[in-house]
């Protein structure tokens, strides 16, 4: 054998060790990319909530916060980018606040008297043993 064969017998396996991790870099590389378009790609929740009172109705959008009412007169904003309301004063397209009923105590409980038990089954009568037929007469 030559030293030019000894060097690229040499060679060869170290050739064969960097092809493959340079395989495996661009397989993890392309399997990041993947699950970043994945995860970028999935659906979110719905941007807008709608609710409808009597002859209102309300729409929130999830992203910013902001709120529309509107009713038969027109729309107008509510809440601007999550800034919020006065709790008090409500809005003119909103439906007054009422205040909560008060609540009725309950009476106290009183002792039930313990259940009676059912009474057991009674067995079905026996039934009576059939005739045998009558002979024919030929």
């Amino acid at each position: 054998m030559t030293d030019m064969d000894r060097d690229t017998a040499a060679e060869a396996p170290a050739d064969l060790i960097e092809h493959s991790i340079r395989l495996v870099a661009i397989a993890i590389a392309l399997a990041g990319a993947f699950i970043a378009l994945a995860i970028y790609w999935r659906p979110g929740p719905p941007r807008y909530q709608v609710v409808a009172m009597g002859d209102q109705v309300v729409r929130l959008n999830t992203k910013t916060g902001s709120m529309v009412a509107c009713n038969v007169d027109g729309c107008g904003m509510v809440i601007h980018e999550s800034r919020g309301i006065d709790e008090n004063e409500g809005h003119a397209l909103l439906p007054p606040r009422e205040a909560p009923a008060a609540r009725a105590a309950l009476p106290a409980p009183s002792a039930a008297p313990a259940p009676t038990p059912a009474p057991a089954p009674s067995p079905a009568p026996a039934a009576a043993p059939a005739a045998p037929p009558a002979p024919k007469a030929h």
